[in-house]
């Protein structure tokens, strides 16, 4: 198995996690990888973390947040995810730094277990897409002025909001990943 590394670089215990991460999962066999900076830190290979890097899951050393930016690599190379926990909710990273063994053995032993989580995908016009696996939030960039927000599901029109945003979330729920247009304050999502 080949595991990339997320790590969270602004918290030194999560780099104090990763290394011991690093030690298990080699014991174990694995090969661990990571995108250059991280790879540096941890003294293991680094490697584009994208599509024919042969990487079987992302694990994502830090917070919600740091869940969410590994949920990105995953999600462009169809692979699972987990999170360790040093946030302080740990709503998505939900392996805390003594389970670390454990993890690394299920893993080990196949017995670990997948939950799929719905993602939302928003395009919008002239930016872009993105992907969240909670929420996509659409705002505004000046005050005192509404935006319009033509909304289309599966391509299909669906209804034109004039508002200050609009926040789509999935079942997963409303938490951290953010989009604005400053273009002309009309968006497609």
């Amino acid at each position: 198995m080949k595991i990339a590394v997320v790590v969270h670089h602004k918290l030194e215990r999560a780099h104090e996690v990763a290394r011991s991460l690093v030690d298990r999962a080699r014991r174990s066999g694995f090969e661990v990888v990571a995108d250059e900076r991280t790879a540096g830190a941890l003294d293991i290979q680094d490697t584009d973390i994208g599509k024919g890097s042969g990487v079987d899951m992302v694990a994502a050393i830090g917070g919600d947040g740091t869940v969410l930016r590994a949920v990105q690599y995953a999600l462009a190379i169809d692979v699972p995810v987990f999170g360790v926990n040093l946030g302080r909710i740990g709503f998505l990273a939900d392996v805390e730094p003594d389970e670390l063994d454990s993890m690394i053995g299920q893993l080990e032993a196949g017995t670990w277990i997948e939950v799929e989580r719905m993602a939302i995908e928003a395009s919008i016009e002239g930016v872009g897409s993105l992907v969240g696996i909670n929420d996509v939030v659409v705002e505004k960039m000046m005050s005192q002025r509404l935006v319009s927000i033509d909304v289309a599901v599966d391509d299909e029109p669906f209804l034109t909001y004039h508002a200050d945003g609009l926040v789509f979330s999935t079942p997963v729920g409303s938490c951290l990943l953010y989009t604005s247009d400053a273009a002309d304050e009309s968006s497609r999502v």
